[in-house]
């Protein structure tokens, strides 16, 4: 049962996310992906076109436009107001295709997306009028597990995981780096981020206006904060609540003052000039959290359901 006040209520959302400029929020659940008119706070269309859909990605500065992966090979393309309302297309790879690993290209003509085998992932291009996949790079015994973009400069941040350990000062461990690659990919070459603050990290995320890294410590529950290049650490955040659960994700505030954290049993509000944690709410198997452009609204879905959330009062 939630302990908080909430705007709206969705019966089932395990995954919810705003539009490029909040006119919907998405909200994904089951088989069944549902847009949403933030200001009446109805309905505007629903798609079942795609079975077992994921976390969605928006066209750049379109609010009509979006994908969703699946986890059945296939990805599907939405117009919320068009006629023809969905393509599906099927990635004719030989492997199969990644979870949460999609983002648009900044033309919106292609999706940049990871695939992968048991072993190796391909950072790959799919045509949206061809439904080509062009694979770009290989990652040996690797895979990505993130991908975001910087507009700054026009480059993507692939998150890779390496499953060869990595032997340092006689200790063999597991390695995290990001990948920065400058967009169009053909004309640039991609540069390797690496640190030794965390060698392995669960979740990462950088945000531009601060122009700080956040990484998440699985094994001790702490949030780090590094500078631009991963080479010093700024602070970091530890959890000392066993209650909170499970770890589920993180998301920067737009202005990178404050990130919230998504636990099983709990969603934290961390102001980042000093890590601590300002605001709690207490939810039911937390999947999903994430702030609007002006940190007034909170998205949180769960494996029940999903809410909006009034934070204004907290953010002041």
């Amino acid at each position: 049962m939630e302990s908080f006040n909430y705007i709206k209520k969705f019966k089932k959302s395990n995954y919810l996310q705003f539009s490029p400029h909040e006119e919907f929020i998405v909200s994904v659940s089951g088989n069944q992906i549902v847009v949403v008119d933030v200001k009446e706070l109805s309905e505007v269309h629903s798609f079942k076109e795609i079975k077992q859909p994921g976390k969605i990605a928006f066209a750049f500065n379109n609010e009509k436009l979006f994908a969703s992966e699946s986890t059945i090979k296939k990805l599907g393309v939405f117009n919320i107001e068009s006629e023809f309302s969905s393509i599906i297309h099927k990635v004719t790879n030989s492997s199969d295709y990644q979870n949460y690993n999609i983002y648009f290209t900044p033309d919106n003509r292609k999706i940049v997306l990871g695939i992968y085998n048991c072993y190796n992932n391909t950072i790959s291009t799919l045509d949206l009028e061809t439904s080509e996949v062009k694979d770009l790079k290989l990652l040996k015994n690797s895979f990505v597990n993130k991908i975001e973009y910087c507009n700054s400069d026009n480059s993507y941040l692939f998150s890779i995981f390496e499953r060869d350990m990595q032997v340092i000062n006689g200790n063999k461990y597991s390695t995290s780096y990001i990948l920065k690659w400058k967009y169009p990919f053909e004309l640039n070459e991609p540069m390797e981020i690496r640190t030794e603050i965390l060698l392995e990290w669960w979740d990462i995320s950088y945000n531009a206006v601060s122009k700080k890294y956040a990484l998440y410590d699985l094994d001790n529950q702490h949030l780090i904060l590094t500078n631009e290049n991963m080479s010093k650490e700024i602070s970091r955040y530890i959890l000392d609540d066993k209650r909170s659960g499970y770890f589920s994700n993180f998301n920067w505030s737009h202005d990178g003052e404050y990130i919230v954290i998504t636990y099983l049993n709990s969603v934290k509000i961390i102001r980042v000039r000093d890590a601590k944690c300002i605001k709690e709410f207490k939810v039911a198997s937390g999947l999903y959290s994430e702030f609007s452009k002006d940190s007034k609204l909170l998205l949180i879905g769960t494996a029940k359901n999903g809410y909006i959330v009034d934070i204004s009062t907290f953010l002041m």
